[in-house]
């Protein structure tokens, strides 16, 4: 815990950290979800829809088993939680999954996605997963440019969404 003040009293970025979903967590991203208006509306939730914690980490469990799927919280400083990442549609005789997340609408353009995605990433390969793929909007420019910047390379467009794809043994196209 020193290190991490002394790094934040210097004014670096924050630590930046995955880890599987805790029921705090659940609790910490259900409340986001239910205050930040920009999330909502870039996700499509429903005004309607405020999960509690626990409807939130049961609901993302489900979505876990339906989807052969892990989600982790995006953690700043081992005790914000600024959103979620995820190694989805794990297919074990391929070595290929999915990648998604989502990030709060005041973490953005911090670097903390990007910092979530090479964790995500690293962690894909321990699992022996050696190529990932997400399908972002066309519009979704910073999500794109996190992509390139890590070898990524479009394989698909179609209906507004690019389908990109990294090969994580480093060979690309």
């Amino acid at each position: 815990m020193l290190a991490i003040q002394l790094v934040n009293r210097m004014g670096n970025v924050p630590l930046i950290s995955i880890r599987e979903l805790t029921q705090e967590d659940s609790c910490q991203l259900a409340a986001m979800l239910c205050e930040d208006y920009i999330l909502r509306r870039d996700l499509g939730i429903a005004r309607e829809n405020r999960p509690t914690g626990e409807k939130f980490g049961q609901g993302i469990r489900d979505w876990c088993r339906s989807r052969n799927a892990s989600t982790y919280a995006i953690v700043l400083d081992d005790r914000t939680v600024a959103g979620t990442i995820s190694l989805s549609h794990i297919d074990d005789k391929s070595h290929s999954a999915r990648i998604g997340y989502w990030i709060g609408s005041k973490y953005r353009r911090k670097g903390y996605c990007t910092k979530a995605f090479e964790r995500v990433t690293a962690e894909a390969q321990s699992r022996d997963i050696e190529r990932v793929r997400a399908s972002i909007a066309q519009d979704n420019l910073p999500s794109r440019r996190i992509w390139e910047a890590h070898g990524g390379y479009v394989v698909h467009c179609e209906d507004e969404k690019v389908t990109y794809e990294i090969e994580l043994n480093g060979c690309v196209g």
